[in-house]
């Protein structure tokens, strides 16, 4: 008895994990002449309970701090430029990621060291791979220079945080497949509760 429960226990959690996570990953190109071409690292995005995480390690940028964000688009096409303006279906001004006032797209700076990879490690609440205004499809963009938050006091402050030329973007896609996932755990789900019934009777 005491098996069977905690085999049911466990089937449900599964089942739960698997609904609650979207995963998607993007692969980024560098700008080299003009054209995005040339892979430097990816990245992966993980979105638990309304909470996105991104993770990865980039090769090849120049040292320092860099602006990052999702743009409309999903295009590497022209350098990046295609990637077109931030994400920012709310229209709203440009901010940092902690900000009530910003883009979907506003993800703050990215730090390169003097020497090695970039390491990605954001968390965001308001950027999500799921919903009317899911990220899925659309691109992100690493900038040249450091992005000023929308606290710089121009206009361009405002509508990109000053960040500068594009630098390298990817086009972010969605990893795998839920429905897998869900078969298998919704197939043990059945096991236990028959099983469970099949003792109690």
């Amino acid at each position: 008895m005491f098996l069977l429960n905690a085999l049911f226990v466990l089937a449900v959690q599964l089942k739960l994990a698997f609904a609650q996570e979207t995963h998607a990953t993007a692969t980024i190109y560098q700008v080299s002449g003009g054209v995005a071409n040339e892979p430097i690292g990816k990245l992966y995005f993980i979105e638990n309970n309304g909470r996105l995480t991104i993770n990865g390690s980039l090769t090849g940028l120049p040292p320092g701090s860099h602006g990052f964000h999702i743009h409309e688009t999903g295009s590497t096409d022209q350098g990046c430029a295609a990637a077109g303006a931030h994400y920012n279906p709310m229209q709203m001004n440009h901010g940092g990621p902690n900000d009530m006032i910003r883009h979907i797209g506003d993800l703050g700076n990215i730090q390169t060291p003097a020497s090695g990879p970039t390491p990605i490690n954001v968390l965001d609440s308001i950027a999500s791979l799921s919903g009317n205004f899911s990220i899925i499809g659309r691109s992100v963009v690493i900038h040249e220079k450091p992005d000023d938050l929308g606290k710089g006091g121009t206009e361009d402050s405002l509508k990109t945080g000053s960040a500068g030329a594009r630098i390298a973007c990817g086009v972010i896609e969605k990893y795998g497949s839920k429905t897998a996932g869900l078969l298998g755990t919704n197939v043990l789900i059945a096991i236990a509760v028959a099983l469970f019934t099949r003792s109690i009777l």
